[in-house]
């Protein structure tokens, strides 16, 4: 969304924090470290470097705490796209 129409930056970083709450409260970790890559990529995308490291590294813990490499490498590419 926020790729198509940057006016939607707003609304999609809005939508995805909602979406890692309710995730967080359903206990579905694996998805909302998921929805924190994808929070980082829409502030790298909007040039808010500092939010998008954070929440790139939230999701860098995450996978590496879970064992997910595959999600792990995509959340390190993005943190080494940022530098």
């Amino acid at each position: 969304m926020a790729k198509a129409d940057p006016g939607q930056i707003e609304a999609a970083k809005g939508q995805i924090r909602q979406g890692i709450c309710l995730l967080e409260e359903l206990g579905m970790l694996p998805y909302s470290g998921w929805g924190y890559l994808c929070l980082g990529e829409v502030y790298a995308e909007s040039g808010r470097k500092e939010e998008a490291m954070t929440n790139l590294k939230k999701a860098e813990t995450m996978f590496r705490e879970m064992g997910m490499d595959y999600w792990l490498g995509q959340a390190q590419e993005a943190l080494t796209r940022l530098q």
